[in-house]
Formats: structure tokens, sequence, C-alpha cells
């Protein structure tokens, strides 16, 4: 008996190739359809045809209902079984076909393993604004905010168990999380630094610093002009008055920060990413430690800072080099706030721009002497240990996977809405 029919071809065509239906030829008269042949190649593909084999072949183990056609002479597999039909571009060239697949698969996986970073990223934030909640939480009760405001020995102190609370325990359970998925990941590196290096980027990263504090004041000024005013989160830390209590102010203030905050951008969040690309995982990490501050008066001056430390984490392979341009910067302000409760304002503003320029110039000639006997240092393979998954996804793919998911972009309304509370008009 006669039966008339018609094959469709699978769905499964690489890069968006058209899809071209197979048709069968004609059933000849007296025999059924079912015994019909493959339909007609060329010649030439049928002379390239490779056995059917476990990357060719159909799968095995399928379920009868989801059996792919059997092998027919002159069509060809992709590993996962789907035939390559006449249109297909890889038609007659299983091993392209094959190339083509294995890319495909690499780089999904490569935006799985990214966008899970990304998601433990915003995971860390969303913790760390949880905590410091916490924390505010209990700093706001009457006989806890007299204390902070009066004492300056114990609002120090208090502020070195809260930063340890807020920042170190979010970031060590994702760093835990991130160890999981990625066991190799070194969070910490602590490598011996090039000494003549090191002397090199301090005076250059305090004055990426200085001109960080510019580009704020430019922000500000660019706010009042359309009449709005910002500002920062108020601290209400008493003032040192003591040698002691400018000490322990200057661990709080300076040393804590300075081992925490490297601890958690520059090694939690920048050293997983450095897989992605140099590029990718410095401005990535910039971008955390930006909007951690909150406000547009901090967020940019850490942004710009981040990048700079970030990059010098990289080139020297050590997250001392951070630690130490993070201590200074930190310190210089809490040295000049001391200051400021001693010296007259005119002799203040005097001392700060001479400190200021030296500092500058010191940065500048230091940049030109690395630039000039060290070339080695701003050559993009220096310190780049970017794998495979560099080069497969794009810049693109890459900000997408890590910044489109729901841990990131919750963590960013919290930021927006922070943010919003230091905006006034």
């Amino acid at each position: 008996m006669n039966q008339n029919y018609q094959q469709q071809s699978f769905s499964a065509v690489p890069n968006g190739a058209p899809q071209v239906p197979v048709q069968p030829q004609a059933p000849v008269q007296g025999v059924s359809a079912p015994q019909q042949t493959a339909p007609v190649v060329p010649q030439q593909a049928v002379a390239q045809q490779r056995p059917a084999g476990p990357a060719y072949g159909v799968p095995q183990g399928a379920p009868a209902a989801q059996q792919y056609p059997a092998p027919q002479q002159g069509a060809y597999y992709y590993p996962n079984g789907y035939p390559i039909y006449p249109g297909n571009p890889y038609y007659g060239d299983p091993e392209k076909a094959r190339a083509e697949y294995e890319k495909r698969l690499k780089v999904q996986k490569a935006k799985k393993s990214l966008r899970y970073l990304g998601n433990m990223s915003g995971l860390a934030v969303i913790l760390f604004l949880v905590f410091n909640t916490v924390v505010s939480l209990i700093i706001s009760s009457p006989r806890m905010l007299e204390l902070y405001q009066t004492d300056a020995v114990f609002s120090a102190a208090f502020s070195i168990i809260s930063s340890f609370i807020y920042m170190f325990i979010p970031y060590i359970i994702v760093a835990c999380l991130i160890r999981v998925k990625d066991k190799q990941v070194d969070f910490f590196p602590f490598k011996k630094m090039n000494t003549r290096r090191t002397l090199l980027c301090i005076p250059i990263g305090l004055t990426i610093c200085i001109g960080a504090n510019i580009v704020v004041n430019v922000i500000i000024s660019i706010f009042e002009y359309f009449g709005y005013t910002l500002s920062q989160q108020s601290d209400a830390m008493a003032k040192p008055q003591s040698a002691f209590a400018v000490i322990i102010t200057l661990v709080s203030t300076a040393i804590m920060p300075a081992l925490l905050e490297e601890f958690a951008i520059r090694g939690v969040i920048l050293q997983p990413a450095r897989r992605y690309g140099m590029a990718f995982s410095i401005i990535s990490s910039s971008v955390i430690f930006g909007i951690m501050h909150g406000n547009l008066i901090q967020a940019p001056f850490a942004f710009i800072v981040g990048m700079c430390f970030a990059f010098f984490v990289i080139k020297c392979n050590s997250l001392w080099i951070g630690i130490i341009l993070h201590f200074m910067n930190n310190a210089f302000s809490v040295i000049i706030n001391f200051l400021s409760e001693k010296l007259p304002e005119a002799t203040l503003n005097l001392t700060y721009y001479i400190i200021v320029g030296v500092v500058a110039l010191a940065g500048i000639a230091c940049f030109v002497v690395l630039l000039i006997t060290d070339k080695q240092f701003f050559k993009k393979s220096e310190g780049n240990i970017a794998g495979e998954e560099a080069i497969l996804l794009s810049k693109g793919q890459k900000f997408v996977a890590y910044f489109i998911n729901a841990p990131m972009i919750i963590s960013f309304v919290l930021i927006v809405l922070l943010t919003l509370q230091y905006i006034s008009k």
C-alpha cells in the first residue's frame, strides 16, 4: 500500500543558517514509503562520509519516542546526534561542525560560570547592606549613640568591630561559595613585591587619589549648578583629643578599612574575575567598590581609585600594594582632620596644599621613570592570567552575564535608594 509522506529536518542548525526541509524521492510503485532509501546527496559528500560513532551518531539510551533518525547514507551528525542536512553551512564538513558545536558549549559554560560569579558579587553587596543596617540600628540606641559621639576610644573600638561584621563576614561567606565552583582561585595573593616597583607605584597611586578628589569636586559643582546638593553619610565619631585616641582612630579609619576592603574587593571580587580578562576584572570590581559607598561623593572617588588599586594589585600580583595605598590615603584624611582641630584654617590649608603638591609632583615623576625604565609593567601580558573564557566571550557578553542577574539588580536598586537620601534640592 503506497503512502505519501514528507520528512522535515531538525531545528538544530548552527549560526542561524536557514533550515532546508529534505524532500525524499517519490515512493517507487509497489514499495511502501518506510522502505524508501535516504535522500540523494552529492557524490563527493557520500565519499566523505564517516561512520557514525559516539560523536556523530545517534545518542545511545534515549527513549524510543525521542530517538533520532537512524544514520543514513550521506548524512552527517553533530556530536549531540542532530543530523546535518543539505543547506547547512557545515554539511559535508563534520570536522568544522564538531568544532563549532564544541565552541558553543564552551561559550555557554563560560557564561554560566560568569553569571554565577555575578550572583555571588551581588549577594555580597546585599549582605554588606544588611549587616551594615544591623550595626546602624545597634548604634542608634540613645546610650550607645551618646558614647559614640563623646568617647573617641569607644567610637573607634566600635568601628573596628562593626567593620569586621559588615565587611569581613559577608565576603568570607561569598568567598566560600565561590570556592565551591572554582577551587583554583587564589583570593589572597600576597606575593613578594618588587621593591623598586612598589616605591614607584605608591606616589603614582596617591596622585590618582588626588585626581579622583578633583573629579568629585567637579561633580559636586555640576549638581550645585542645577540646584542640587550632594552630601555623604555623616560620621558622628568623637574627635580624638589624645595621642592614644589618635592611634586607635587611625586603626579604625585607616588600617581596618585597608585590610578588610582590599580583602573583599581586590581579593574576593577581583581575583576570580581575572580569568575573564584584566580590563573586565578591574572595571567590574571597581563598580562594586563604588556602589558600596552608597552616595555620589564617595562612589565616583571609590570607582576611580578602585581601578588604580586593582591595576597595581594585578601588576604586582599582591594585595599588599592595595593595602598600602588604601592605608596611606585614609591615614592622610585622619591626620588632616586631627590637624583641623589644632591649627588655624589658613595654616591648615597651606599645609594641605603643600603636601598635595609634593605628592602630585612625585607621582608624575615616578610615572615617567616607570614608563621609561620598566615598559613591561604597562604591557597587557604583565600579570594577565585570563583564560579561554576571556576570548570566548565578547565585552558585552561578559558585562551582561555578570551584572544582569537578580542579586546584582537588587543590590543596585538598594544602592540607588540609599544614594537618593544624600541628594537634596
